[in-house]
């Protein structure tokens, strides 16, 4: 009776010593994606940047862009706007992980900017975005490619031509019929 007792209790230790390094495992993956939104400080004051929105993924170059704001030293309230990038990703199957890298941030816009400012803080933004890239979840990339697709795809059958507009001097009646 104590020997099999003992047989059961060897494997029920080899599966908690194994659940505990897959839980631990998955919480190390977890902890390497990056939170959204992220400050990176830079000498005109901080740019917060909020979760990047993939637009497209041709290879593994991915185009997107993120809302961001400017914290400015010389300026009380932060300036909002949005810029676009292009950057490479490499994806880990195994790990159900992407590397975005190599950003290259082509556009920054916000209300009244101008040329020289845009490209300014294009150089500005592009500089700050840590060189390493980030980590993003293969599933959440996926899905964010689906929904612009999706996007896209609804905006190229919006028709937005004016109304025919029709004056008349004379008492008329609109007669609608399809």
């Amino acid at each position: 009776m104590t020997l099999q007792l003992h047989h059961w209790r060897l494997p029920s230790r080899v599966f908690l010593f194994a659940a505990i390094v897959v839980t631990t495992t998955w919480s190390f993956a977890a902890q390497a994606l990056v939170n959204w939104p992220q400050e990176v400080a830079a000498p005109e004051g901080t740019i917060v940047v909020y979760q990047p929105q993939p637009e497209s993924l041709k290879g593994n170059v991915l185009t997107g862009r993120a809302a961001m704001s400017l914290e400015l030293k010389n300026r009380k309230e932060p300036v909002f706007g949005a810029f676009w990038f292009t950057a490479i990703v490499d994806t880990d199957g195994d790990d159900d992980v992407a590397t975005v890298r190599d950003l290259k941030v082509t556009k920054v816009r916000w209300p009244e900017s101008k040329d020289t400012d845009e490209q300014r803080f294009t150089k500005i933004v592009e500089d700050a975005v840590p060189k390493s890239g980030f980590l993003i979840s293969m599933k959440r990339l996926s899905a964010s490619l689906a929904t612009a697709a999706q996007e896209e795809k609804s905006l190229a059958d919006l028709k937005n031509e004016p109304p025919k507009i029709v004056f008349s001097d004379q008492l008329a009646v609109l007669l609608l019929y399809d």
